[in-house]
């Protein structure tokens, strides 16, 4: 009797399980949770109740901005000093300009550029600008020396810009420049630029598909395409079907937890629970000398 309630005792513990010591989440606690105020987050899907930490973003709280707070940026020239390259990176998104959290702006030249070096390489695919209303007709981005999307200066467009590259570039630095074509002296004004990277094993245009690549490679952030094969245990197109249970939840085998393995350990629970009786009923036999 005893070590069935025992062995009990062990199953109700996997079935409830608790982030580690950095609150991680997801198959074999493989991700880490970025909830603001580092509090944890769903131990399956990694979503944060109270929203997520200052630079993370998604479902899953998973999509990082690699530039924000970066020293490493520099533009043309600078029209005032306090309109500096790294007010494009200091989180603040308002487009309103005031004197307390100025936008960046490069004075008139034929040629004005705003440039940032994220100290390694990364594959990029989705950035976002955020502009003063009228100040961006005109510019491109280039990842090194290759172009991600050009803007012409027909139209004003929206203060608040997603961007999404025509493919996956690897590139370490983003540069935006100005190109209008019917002004000798150009300008950049921006307000903030964010660059968007998946935390590794994730996908998707914000991060909340669930790739298992062997060698813990990182997959391709559009398609979960993993560059050597997949982990041991998983198959598909994007690495996210569970070979031992030809499941692929929200992606991933994380739902798993909460599915299957709680059905397997009922079945588990009801084995013990009938060996534990069989127990009671064979000394109340023994002592009733039946």
């Amino acid at each position: 009797m005893a070590t069935a309630i025992i062995e009990i005792g062990v199953l109700l513990v996997v079935a409830a399980p608790t982030p580690s010591e950095g609150f991680k989440f997801g198959f074999n606690n493989s991700y880490t949770c970025h909830c603001k105020n580092d509090e944890k987050c769903d131990i399956v899907t990694g979503r944060c109740d109270n929203g997520c930490l200052k630079g993370w973003g998604g479902p899953s709280c998973q999509q990082g901005n690699v530039a924000l707070g970066s020293e490493e940026v520099s533009q043309s020239d600078i029209l005032i000093d306090s309109y500096g390259p790294k007010q494009a990176v200091d989180g603040y998104t308002d487009t309103a300009w005031t004197f307390n959290h100025p936008c960046i702006h490069t004075s008139f030249s034929p040629w004005a550029w705003w440039v940032i070096d994220l100290q390694r390489t990364f594959s990029l695919r989705f950035l976002k600008i955020f502009h003063q209303a009228g100040y961006a007709q005109g510019f491109s981005v280039h990842i090194d020396n290759e172009l991600c999307f050009k803007h012409t200066n027909v139209s004003n467009p929206p203060t608040e810009i997603p961007i999404e590259c025509g493919r996956t570039i690897t590139g370490r630095h983003v540069n935006i420049s100005s190109i209008r074509s019917d002004d000798f002296f150009h300008y950049i004004r921006l307000c903030e630029v964010e660059i968007y990277v998946c935390s590794r094993g994730t996908f998707g245009s914000d991060c909340n598909k669930f790739c298992h690549c062997s060698n813990g490679d990182e997959c391709d952030v559009i398609t979960g395409q993993c560059p050597n094969g997949c982990q041991k245990g998983w198959k598909g197109a994007s690495c996210n079907t569970d070979i031992a249970f030809g499941i692929r939840p929200h992606g991933n085998r994380h739902h798993r937890g909460k599915g299957n393995m709680f059905a397997i350990l009922q079945i588990q629970l009801l084995i013990y629970t009938h060996m534990a009786t069989d127990i009671i009923e064979e000394n109340m036999c023994a002592r009733l000398q039946i």
